[in-house]
This record gives C-alpha cells, sequence and structure tokens, in this order.
C-alpha cells in the first residue's frame, strides 16, 4: 500500500468548465476557442496566451487579489510557459492600472466637460454592472463594470514595482524573454467614434539588475524609499560613517510606505527589475546602495546606552515573482529572508501579491518542499494545519504505512483542500476541455544498472569496502544520539547525513570511474583535490585546458573498465545511427543528424566525459563543455551549440556535456538533441526531472531517448537510485500524474 495513493490528483481540476468560463469572461474570450493556438493576445504584450495559460494567470490573480491568499503556485511542466504566466500577470496588472485611471477620469469630467472631451470615451457610470460601453478596449473586462474583477484588482494596487528573484544562472534569460515580451509602451485604443487619441503611455521597462549592476540614482529616486515612517526623528551620523544613511532613532516609524509625489512617478513608469536570487545579489555591496536582502534589516550600532539604526533604502514591490521556489526549501535562505522582509515591513496598502513557480514544487518531503512558501501566501492558521497535516503524511511516506488511518485521512483532507486552493498544475499530457494540452514526440525512457569490470577486482573491493564502513559508521554514530524513529525514517536521515561525507563522496567518484584508484598514489588518495567544483577553473571549457588538466593526462587509467562509459558509447552509438526523420518543418522529409546531451551531477564528472570525448569522439562528434551558464561564454556556448545538420553534411553533431543545474529558463537550443543520458544520479530527484525537460519539451520534433546510468556495484550510488525511485513514486501520487483519458473524472478543485 502506497499511503498517498489517495493524493493522486489533488491538484487537477474535476470541472474545469466553471474556471474557464470566469477566465473567458475576464480576458474577453470566446470560451468555445480551447485549442492550443486560440488564446489572447494582451495589449501591449507580443505574444499569445495559450488557454492553459490564460487559466493558470486568471487564478494567479484570483488568489492573489480575491480577498483569501496573497498569491499563488504556477507549477506548470517544463515548457508550458510558466515564465510567460508571470510576465502575463504583470502585464494584466498594468493594463488594469491604466484602465482604471482613464474610468476615473471619465468619472471626475463633469457632464458639461464630457461633451468637450474627445480623448475619454465613454464608460459606466460609478456602480453599474452592464457592459463596457467601448467594449472593453483594454483587452479585459474593463474596470467600470461594478463589481468585475478588474474592478477588485484596481482597488487593492500599490505604486510599487514588480521584483523577479530568479536564479542567477538564468537571470539575464529571464530579463530578456521578459524585455521581448512586455512592450516598453503602448498606445492607448481608440476612442469610440474610431478616432485614435494618439495619447501614448509607458508600460513595463524591463530593468535587468543580474550581472551585479548598481541602481542608479533615478531609479532610488521613485523605486527606492526610506525607513522613515510619517514623522521621522533623525540622529546625526557617527563619525567615520560619512556618506551613509541617516540614523533613525528608535520610535519612530518605521513602516515602508511611498509619499503621494513618488506613487504619481510609479504610475507613470511601471518597473519590472529581475535580480539573481544567489546571496551576492540579495547583500549590499560597498557604498552601491544595491540593498534587497539588507534592504529592511537595520543595521545596529551600540553608542553608550542609545541604540542607533541605520537606515537603508528599501525596495517596495507591488508584485513579486519567486522562479524556481523549489530551491528556496529553508528559513534561512537569503531569499526567504528578503522575502519576510519585504512583507513584514510594508504597510498593508504596499504588501507585494507572490508568484511562486515551479515544475517541481515537491522534492524533498511535503513540507519541506512547500511550507516557506506557503508561510508568504496562506494565513497563518492555515499554514499550521498544513504543517501539521504534511508531517503525518510525510511519516506515512517514509513508513509506507500510516499508524493511524483516521488521522492520516484527515491530513490528506487538508493537505488536498489547501493544495487545490493554492496551486495550478499542468503536465503535458493533461487534457484541456477534452484535448492534450501539448503533444510531444514519444519519449523513451531507461534506467540502466551499469557495472564495472575493473570494481569486480578484489584489491578494488577491499578499497571500496573499506570507504562504505566509514562513512556507514559515521552516520550510525551520529543518528544513535538522535531521537528514535521507525526504520524508514532512520533509513531517510542516515541519507541525508551520508551525502555530505567525504568517503560517500569518494565512493560515487570510484563507481563512476573505478579506474582512479589506479592512478599515482599522491593523485589518486584525494580524488577532490582535482575534481571538486572550486578546483575546477573556466579553462576546461576547451579542449586545450582539459589536455593540460590533470583528468587530461590521466584520461585513459581514469575511464578503464567503466562500465558507464561503456554504456554511455552505446548510447551514442544509437544516436548517430538514429535516422527518424520527425517534423523539420521543411517541405518535403529531410533526416538531420541528431545532437546527444549528457548530463553529470557534479562539475568533475562532465570534465572527466568531456576529455575522454575529446581523445576517442572527436572524430564524430562535436564536444561542448559548459559548466555554467551563468556566464557570458556559457550561454554563447550553449545557444550556439546546436544546428540542424542533414544526413550526409560534413559537419559534424554537437556532444553537449553539462550540470544538471547548468541548463535553465530560455535555453530552446537543447531541444534539438533528442538523445540525452543522465551520466550519475543527482542527490535530489528533481534534479533530473528539470534536466529531462531542457530536451523534450515544445519545439522537439523526433522521439526523445532519455536514459539514466547508475553504478549498480556502488553502495553510494546505490542508495540514492533506491532514494530515487521511492520518492518519484510517492511524489507522482501527490501531484496526480494521471493517465491521458482521465481529465475531469479525478481532483479536487483548482
Amino acid at each position: 500500500m502506497n499511503p498517498l495513493r489517495d493524493l493522486r490528483a489533488v491538484l487537477h481540476v474535476a470541472d474545469d468548465s466553471e474556471i474557464w468560463e470566469r477566465t473567458c469572461r475576464f480576458f474577453c474570450h470566446d470560451k468555445a476557442h480551447t485549442a492550443y493556438d486560440q488564446g489572447v493576445k494582451l495589449l501591449g504584450t507580443t505574444l499569445c496566451l495559450h488557454p492553459h495559460q490564460m487559466e493558470a494567470v486568471y487564478a494567479l490573480l484570483q488568489r492573489s487579489f480575491g480577498g483569501h491568499f496573497n498569491g499563488g503556485i504556477v507549477a506548470l511542466d517544463t515548457g508550458l510557459g510558466k515564465t510567460i504566466v508571470s510576465l502575463a500577470a504583470v502585464a494584466v496588472i498594468r493594463l488594469v492600472e491604466l484602465n482604471h485611471y482613464e474610468v476615473r477620469q471619465e468619472w471626475s469630467t463633469t457632464a458639461a466637460d464630457n461633451a468637450r472631451v474627445t480623448m475619454h470615451r465613454r464608460h459606466n457610470p460609478q456602480g453599474v454592472t452592464g457592459p463596457c460601453p467601448s467594449g472593453n478596449p483594454w483587452s479585459i473586462e474593463c474596470c467600470c463594470v461594478a463589481d468585475s474583477f478588474s474592478s477588485d484588482i484596481a482597488r487593492q494596487l500599490g505604486p510599487g514595482p514588480s521584483l523577479v528573484f530568479t536564479p542567477s544562472s538564468v537571470a539575464g534569460q529571464f530579463a530578456k524573454e521578459a524585455k521581448r515580451y512586455l512592450e516598453q509602451e503602448i498606445e492607448r485604443p481608440g476612442s469610440d467614434n474610431g478616432q485614435h487619441s494618439r495619447q501614448r503611455f509607458s508600460f513595463v521597462d524591463t530593468i535587468d539588475l543580474s550581472t551585479g549592476s548598481t541602481l542608479s540614482r533615478d531609479i532610488q529616486s521613485d523605486i527606492l524609499t526610506h525607513f522613515l515612517g510619517a514623522r521621522p526623528v533623525y540622529a546625526l551620523p557617527k563619525k567615520g560613517y560619512h556618506g551613509m544613511a541617516p540614523m533613525l532613532v528608535p520610535g519612530s516609524g518605521s513602516e515602508m510606505g511611498y509619499t503621494a509625489n513618488q506613487a504619481q512617478r510609479l504610475f507613470l513608469k511601471h518597473r519590472l527589475v529581475v535580480v539573481g536570487s544567489s546571496p551576492a545579489s540579495l547583500s549590499s555591496k560597498g557604498g552601491s546602495r544595491n540593498y534587497f536582502a539588507r534592504a529592511y534589516n537595520l543595521a545596529q550600532q551600540q553608542r553608550k546606552s542609545l541604540r542607533l539604526y541605520l537606515a537603508s533604502w528599501a525596495v517596495a514591490p507591488r508584485f513579486v515573482v519567486l522562479d524556481e521556489f523549489h530551491l528556496v526549501k529553508h528559513t534561512s535562505t537569503v531569499v526567504y529572508q528578503t522575502l519576510q522582509q519585504l512583507r513584514s515591513q510594508a504597510g498593508p496598502s504596499n504588501r507585494f501579491k507572490l508568484a511562486a513557480l515551479s515544475a517541481t514544487p515537491i522534492s524533498v518531503s511535503l513540507q519541506q518542499s512547500l511550507k516557506e512558501v506557503l508561510s508568504l501566501i496562506v494565513s497563518p492558521d492555515d499554514l499550521t494545519a498544513f504543517c501539521t497535516a504534511a508531517q503525518t503524511i510525510d511519516a506515512a511516506t517514509k513508513a509506507g504505512l500510516p499508524r493511524d488511518m483516521d488521522r492520516y485521512q484527515e491530513a490528506m483532507n487538508t493537505c488536498s483542500d489547501l493544495l487545490g486552493r493554492v496551486m495550478t498544475l499542468r503536465t503535458t499530457t493533461d487534457l484541456f476541455h477534452g484535448q492534450v494540452l501539448l503533444p510531444l514526440p514519444p519519449l523513451r525512457h531507461e534506467r540502466v544498472p551499469c557495472r564495472s569490470a575493473r570494481a569486480q577486482q578484489e584489491d578494488f573491493k577491499r578499497k571500496m569496502g573499506l570507504l562504505t564502513t566509514a562513512w556507514s559508521q559515521e552516520a550510525r554514530a551520529t543518528l544513535e544520539k538522535q531521537t528514535p524513529a521507525t526504520n524508514a525514517a532512520m533509513r531517510d536521515r542516515f541519507f541525508q547525513f551520508a551525502r555530505f561525507n567525504q568517503s560517500f563522496m569518494r565512493t560515487l567518484w570510484l563507481g563512476s570511474f573505478p579506474g582512479i584508484v589506479d592512478l599515482p598514489n599522491d593523485i589518486s588518495s584525494d580524488p577532490a583535490a582535482w575534481l571538486n567544483s572550486n578546483t575546477i577553473n573556466r579553462a576546461i571549457t576547451t579542449k586545450e585546458g582539459r589536455d593540460n588538466h590533470v583528468v587530461g593526462q590521466y584520461i585513459d587509467v581514469i575511464t578503464r573498465g567503466s562500465g558507464k562509459m561503456e554504456q554511455l558509447q552505446r548510447c551514442l552509438d544509437r544516436a548517430l545511427h538514429d535516422m527518424d526523420i520527425g517534423d523539420t518543418g521543411i517541405a518535403g522529409p529531410v533526416p538531420l543528424k541528431k545532437h546527444a546531451c549528457v548530463f553529470a551531477s557534479r562539475p568533475g564528472v562532465a570534465l572527466i566525459i568531456a576529455a575522454y570525448a575529446d581523445k576517442h569522439w572527436s572524430s564524430q562528434w562535436e564536444v561542448v563543455l559548459v559548466l555554467s551558464a551563468a556566464t557570458v561564454d556559457g550561454k554563447k556556448a550553449i545557444e550556439g551549440a546546436f544546428r540542424d545538420i542533414p544526413i550526409g553534411c560534413p559537419a559534424k553533431p554537437t556532444l553537449f556535456i553539462a550540470t544538471v543545474g547548468t541548463c535553465g529558463t530560455g535555453l530552446d537550443s537543447l531541444k534539438k538533441a533528442n538523445h540525452a543520458i543522465l551520466f550519475d544520479l543527482p542527490f535530489v530527484e528533481s534534479d533530473s526531472k528539470q534536466a529531462c525537460g531542457r530536451v523534450w519539451r515544445p519545439g522537439q520534433r523526433f522521439p526523445c531517448y532519455w536514459t539514466e546510468l547508475w553504478a549498480e556495484d556502488s553502495e553510494a550510488e546505490t542508495l540514492i537510485n533506491e532514494r530515487h525511485e521511492k520518492r518519484t513514486d510517492a511524489f507522482r501520487r501527490i501531484l496526480g500524474h494521471r493517465g491521458g483519458n482521465s481529465s475531469k473524472a479525478e481532483g479536487g478543485g483548482q
């Protein structure tokens, strides 16, 4: 029995006709148009939304401004457009703001003046619920319609900017996509008599702070504000603190807000600020006042008996996008602290709404994955109830069977209700009003156990046995001091401890490359010294750099007898002989050479694979190694790695080698590589799904081959494999993965 089976459809819509009808009313869309290419194009944007994206945008806004929550979770599968959904929400909020401004102008115009003013179209008088006389010209339901959702949003909008926190490796790409999708300026829609007013409004100005740039004075003047309150009291800066913000005496106000003048400037030019979510990006840098995480962290200075505070500039956003929120799993993360500070210190009218994005909303446990993000969205009472219920479900998942069935069922009902109300989840195989959400070519998934000839020799077995004993004893010694628990729970804690153990890591190296033990003693004794990420520099991204590295010098010794390398060779041979024509988008069948990707969990493994490919496969493959997409060179290498190569052309296909965390938002060129190999299993299950989603995604034209390798003769990697199998099954049931013909038969409300 799997205790999570009854949660299999918790996040899916039992009958989506009601929410779709409300979505269409808000977007002024014909509800009969549900095909993938029959969505709307919002004013001020460059792309049409697909129907499932329209629904996700509406649900997110409803959760944010409907009065129950402070935002929502968007858990669309990789390639379904989470980024576009969040940007469309920013666009809708700005359209509501401009629409409401126009309506208020007309309402404030007297009857005599209105007859002379031609630039204002007619709108409903206040309190009228009938349709807009102008036909909703802003591409959403007009704010002049009393009790419309647009008017509800308008009443709650603060003047602040929109803010995006995204992993630093893809922040620049997120900003680029925002600039491409959101217009900087729009022309006001025409008037009732067919004339165009020619009046133009600033729409959304995207500011990219992902490259370490500082906030300029003009941005500070209207996006940022002092932590001053209504009647601040100042103390002179202490000697030696010249140039810093004035000190704020305790007892005065500390609530963040905007003056009327600042609010007006913010209306005239709305900003979307994109920031990398790394600690370095979110901390102040010297005197630049690039404050995010520390904006509300007032530095305390002890001065005799009087405690003074340094007042810093602070961002006061009205809408925040938290991209890849599954990376924020603990209250100690800088991103979480930033958001908590932004939320707690803002006044009631300036508290932001949150859009949390992730294709893998659960990656560790129900509670650990969702507690932090839910604390920013739901009420404290709802959060407490969820955490209590999630603990019960997590315990049952680990044990394989609930101890108290009644308590367990009550916990599932609690989680089902809350998750169904705050999260939108869609997968590529879902049905949307009877249609497949997004047709993709077949995915041929295989997990292959590998055995190495070298690992069967007695001297190697002795070395591995000593290492296994070392990390096993250290883990058990630690666990003996902890509170007793079930065997399943102890095994889970055992893994959490062992994964950070040096001996455990070394068994992983040796499981993939047993030849390491045959290296000279000064090299084989400490593989981490030359394989850990902090010892690998950018030089190894070139063939010359890899040849000069210790890995390149001993590559044949390191890889000798590796079962994984033998299996990788078979996968690449299959790619070379893959003659599937697929959908080329060109008139007539044109067979193409197939590119291949190899994903490694650790940079050192990627380096070994690339060095081996340089020496043995470069005559057939163009070898490209990228360890970081955060650099300009890394982005260029990824974007330029793949191209269409017809069969018979002398050009070589690309063998792209990277770590599982390298590729992210907007790197669509990976979809041209339909053969992908996960060389070693990552610690976290969601990492493998993210990597697979970079290849098997919209735009892929051929059947995909996704092969996961693991060392069957390595106890360390066997432990990881067992953990993957157990958790993948549990999370699949929690998130409601279903067959393609049961879209409306299962699931709770959304």
